[in-house]
This record gives C-alpha cells, structure tokens and sequence, in this order.
C-alpha cells in the first residue's frame, strides 16, 4: 500500500469513507476504494479510532450505524476524527437524501476535511474532487476484501475469546517460568486483533468487562499447566478504579484452584487510570492478597518510572519496541542495560519482549535481563497444547 501512495504521489493524505447501510455499497463506491487502495471495514463509529491507530495506512471505514443517527454527536465525531489524524478526509455517504441540518452539522465539524453526498446524487462531482483533493492517479488495484468489526457488546457476549498463553522463559537456564494469558478470538474477526478489541473495549467504556472475561477464562483453562509456573493475566490500571475489580479477582483466583501468589497482575495502559487514588487502593489491596504485580512494556507511553516507582512491581517487562532493536541499536543496549541495573538493584527481574533470534536472546541474556518472550521462545498457544508438549519445570 505504501508503495502504491508513493508511487501516486500521495504521502500524507488518508481517506475515511462512511456508509450507512452495510452490504448496500453504490456502483459509484468501488472506484473510491480503489483510488484509496486502502482496506474497507464495516463498524459503528466508536472502531474508527483505535482501527486507525492499529492501521495507519488502511484508513478506508465504514459504519453499519446510520450517520442519520449520529445526531449531535456527528460534529464532536468528526472534528475528533480530522485533529487526530491532521492527513484524513472524511467522505460520509447517505443512501437518503442528505437531511439539511445533517450537512449544516458536517459543515460546523470542520474546515472542509468532510464531504457529505448522496448516493442518490450525480457521483461525478464528488468523485472527482476526491481524485482532486487526495492528488491520486487513476486506480491502484483491485478493491480489497471488506471486514466487518461486529459490535463489541455483541462479540462478548458471543463467546468468541479464548484464552492463548505464551510462555516466560529463565533466559540462562531455558525453564518456562510463567505463562501470559493472552486474548484470543475463536472465529475469524478483526477484533482477534487484541490491541483493536482493548482500544475498542476502552473507547465504548467496556474495559472492566473485557478484562474480567478474559481474566476469569484465562484462569479457568489454566487449570490444564502446572503451578509451578506463574500465570501472567494483563489487567488496565482503569479496571482497577472499581473498587470491588480487586476482591473479585482474588475470589476468581482461589475459585480457579490457584494461590494468589501464583498470579502476577501484568498492569497493560489503554489510557490513563484517571482516578489515581483508587487505582493505588487496588494495588494495596493485590498486595494484601498474595499477588505479584508487573509493569508491562516499560520504556514507552504511561509505563514510567513514576507508575514503577509506586507500585514497587516485583517485574519489569522492557518494551519489545526497544528489544526489537537490541542486535542494530547501540542506544537500544545502552537503555536496556541501564534498566536492568535500576531493576536489579531493586531487587526487580526483568523480562524482554519480542525475542525472535537466537542471537537477540544472548545478547539480551549478555545485558541482564533474566526473563524472555517472544515468538523464538515460544508462540501464544492454548493452554493443552502447552500441557501436552511442554509442561513447566
């Protein structure tokens, strides 16, 4: 895709495309898709954000709600949408007739990055000034398979995820020393994607539901692996303002058959915590009951030395965007070694990301770090498949 845009000229610009009734695409649409050459996803409103945060460069959408029902949201939505994404115009089709206070509200939205049409309309006009206003050549390849993001609420309570867990491997002795439990979905959806369905989950207010479901899951299909091998289970710091997420943990914990000392809460940001106090009740309370804690991808976004610095975690995971680096950057060792020696004169183990080299683990192991993960080390894998042919040590 990156190819085709430098080769049309087209380097910053990114078309978003609206249309109001799913499976109902206008003849006229499939030249725009095409001279966007990016991906077509159907999805309501709330999937545009964090789909293009994890696809930067597929920024074709489309939204099964009417944009007749955005109401006085529709220009909040959109004037969001264009500060965001300063390169991104916006094209929302209407299958009716284009209400006039409907296109009043687009025209207050922005300065011009939105362009309401009619699918009844002549699409000559709008399709040429697309062509105008994006600077793309004629058509860069065939139109790309649409995806659907079904309803978040809808694909909870349908039972899609299951639990994958990937192993922590002891990078000087080679002996699994826990597991992560990792969301999964168990049909083919561009929600499988984990870092799509927690953004999302977090957009729509739902991110102390997801992270109990997958919680509870995780904890029941652990049953299958050892204890002896600690279990990894990632929770938002914001689902730790809810003053009882904590006791319900631990209840689910011991309901599950584990110790709570055989758990590490991995703290994974979304966003901010927002309510600091309760968040940090919640940690006492973890604490009270036997759990570790983890910061999770240390080195980049909320995950500093303040949040490390009250939580006192007994692990630090090293951002894998700085591991990944670790064979070809000189200031990649350089962070990461500094790391592992505030950790281990704190008495805190270390775990790096992304390990995808035999080469990448030496020199990790070389730097301090104690702990490893990643595809090298061992793939997200159900939790029998990890009893049957690796159990832990």
């Amino acid at each position: 895709m990156l190819e085709n845009a430098a080769n049309s000229g087209h380097s910053t610009e990114e078309l978003l495309l609206f249309l109001d009734t799913p499976g109902r695409f206008p003849s006229w649409i499939a030249p725009l898709d095409a001279l966007a050459a990016k991906r077509t996803v159907v999805g309501e409103e709330e999937a545009v954000f964090p789909y293009l945060s994890m696809h930067p460069c597929s920024a074709v959408l489309t939204t099964d709600d009417s944009v007749l029902r955005l109401g006085t949201r529709m220009p909040e939505f959109f004037r969001e949408l264009v500060e965001t994404y300063p390169g991104l115009t916006v094209l929302v089709v209407c299958h009716q007739n284009v209400d006039p206070a409907l296109k009043k509200a687009v025209l207050h939205a922005d300065q011009g990055k939105v362009i309401l049409v009619s699918a009844h309309e002549d699409p000559t006009v709008p399709v040429e000034y697309l062509r105008w206003v994006l600077g793309l050549e004629e058509a860069m390849g065939d139109r790309p398979a649409v995806q659907i993001v079904p309803r978040i609420e809808q694909f909870l309570q349908e039972d899609r995820l299951q639990p994958h867990f990937q192993p922590i491997v002891d990078l000087s002795t080679g002996s699994i020393r826990a597991y992560e439990a990792l969301a999964r979905s168990r049909s083919q959806s561009v929600l499988g994607n984990p870092g799509l369905l927690f953004a999302y989950a977090a957009r729509k207010n739902l991110h102390r539901r997801l992270d109990a479901m997958v919680a509870q899951l995780a904890i029941e299909e652990a049953r299958q692996l050892s204890n002896q091998a600690m279990l990894f289970l990632n929770i938002q710091p914001r689902s730790l303002t809810d003053v009882d997420f904590a006791e319900r943990l631990h209840a689910a914990v011991m309901a599950g058959g584990r110790q709570p000392s055989q758990v590490c809460i991995e703290l994974t940001e979304q966003e901010d915590s927002r309510n600091h106090q309760r968040f940090l009740g919640s940690v006492r309370t973890l604490r009270e009951r036997g759990f570790q804690l983890a910061v999770d991808d240390f080195g980049e976004g909320n995950a500093n030395l303040e949040l490390v610095h009250e939580v006192r975690p007994e692990v630090v995971k090293i951002s894998g965007q700085i591991c990944r680096h670790v064979e070809s950057s000189g200031l990649a060792r350089s962070m990461i070694q500094a790391v592992t020696a505030i950790a281990r004169d704190s008495g805190v183990r270390t775990i790096a990301e992304f390990i995808e080299s035999e080469s990448a683990r030496q020199l990790l192991q070389d730097l301090g770090v104690d702990d490893g993960q990643g595809w090298h080390l061992g793939r997200p894998m159900p939790a029998q498949i990890w009893a049957e042919e690796r159990p832990a040590a």
